[in-house]
């Protein structure tokens, strides 16, 4: 076999449609996946498309999409435009690919649109440049992201259907529960004024305290169920320089804990989102008061990495821990071991996490209780 048969076999062989230009645009070489591509979508095949000019089809296609809008693939007697007829400016292909023919770029990117009358599919049109004995050449593949492309619309779907419960939980559902906490309150002051059975009185009193105890309990979960939702990101909520020690004590500054003290043992600069941050801590100092007892102790303190690069931080505390079976579920939405708890808090701590780009897990304290590791979090 000789060496040019075994080039063209390897070719051949690649599972992404391929074919080299030279420096006028014509093709000099395609690869099988190219050539097949034409029977799926149903134009005339050309067996050997070399010698067709690649740039000039490109830009006749743009021509004939702008004329009659046709949506057909862009694909002319074997010869691949990337391109959609309407969808796409066949020119502007064209010249990504004349720019890395003179040496202006090293690579033309391009996404678009490729529907058979049956089928819907997207691809990534790449344009390289190749030296080969002087000359250049471009080398250009059409790679099918198919697949991503209905992953993305998918999870858009999905984020509009989780913004549609947020807006239900912040509205239809915050407004109803609003009136009941006020109205609650005026009751308790109209029983403070009251004179009569002192028994009737303090049974109300009760069940008023009952009403306002489970109305903070779903505004609670409502809020817990927004972050979650929401993620807490915004595009006015930009990474910057963040400490531990400041960041620690201002979420602790929001934590229900008379008697329980947090002790910070020390501290470095990190990037990260401010609010996103805050949150993670505040569900970690929160979790630690709840499970660790009124008076228990949460320590924050910087993970290394060696013996001087810190790699990330932990939040700890001296309470009684949690069982090695229950340490995979901690972070499931709806998992909590308390009456009180939502069961979101952790959840929103996963979420938070991962999105900044760093992972948590939970392992046992040196003093016995939870310990929660933020890890991947770099120094500036």
């Amino acid at each position: 076999m000789t060496t040019p048969s075994i080039a063209q076999a390897a070719f051949d062989a690649l599972p992404v449609q391929t074919a080299v230009v030279d420096s006028a645009g014509v093709i000099v070489r395609t690869n099988a996946a190219w050539r097949a591509f034409d029977d799926w979508d149903g134009v005339d095949p050309v067996a050997d498309p070399t010698g067709r000019n690649y740039l000039r089809v490109c830009r006749q296609t743009g021509e004939r999409g702008d004329a009659d809008g046709d949506r057909s693939p862009a694909v002319d007697g074997g010869v691949r435009a990337g391109a959609t007829g309407a969808d796409v400016d066949g020119a502007m292909v064209a010249d990504g690919i004349e720019a890395v023919l003179v040496g202006d770029r090293e690579t033309f990117d391009h996404e678009y649109a490729c529907h058979s009358p049956d089928e819907r599919r997207w691809f990534l049109m790449r344009a390289s440049a190749v030296d080969h004995e002087g000359e250049t050449y471009a080398q250009v593949f059409h790679l099918d992201i198919t697949e991503r492309k209905l992953a993305e619309a998918t999870l858009e779907s999905r984020n509009d259907r989780l913004e549609t419960l947020a807006g239900v939980l912040a509205h239809d559902l915050r407004n109803p529960l609003q009136v009941v906490q006020g109205r609650s309150e005026l009751l308790d002051a109209r029983l403070d004024d009251a004179e009569g059975d002192a028994e009737r009185t303090d049974e109300t009193a009760a069940d008023l305290e009952s009403i306002r105890s489970s109305a903070d309990r779903i505004g609670a979960i409502i809020g817990d169920a927004l972050q979650l939702a929401r993620g807490g990101f915004s595009s006015g909520d930009p990474p910057t320089e963040l400490r531990l020690r400041a960041a620690a004590e201002t979420a602790w500054e929001h934590v229900r804990a008379d008697e329980a003290t947090l002790r910070v043992t020390d501290s470095f600069a990190f990037e990260g989102r401010a609010g996103p941050v805050g949150q993670i801590l505040e569900n970690l100092l929160a979790n630690a008061v709840d499970h660790g007892g009124p008076d228990v102790t949460v320590v924050v303190g910087v993970l290394v990495a060696d013996a001087t690069e810190p790699s990330g931080f932990y939040v700890a505390d001296d309470g009684p821990g949690i069982d090695p079976e229950q340490r995979s579920a901690v972070f499931d939405p709806g998992h909590t071991t308390g009456d009180d708890g939502t069961g979101l808090g952790l959840a929103i701590v996963e979420q938070f996490v991962e999105a900044q780009g760093w992972y948590v897990e939970v392992v046992a304290g040196s003093d016995g209780g939870a310990r929660f590791e933020i890890r991947g979090v770099g120094p500036v």
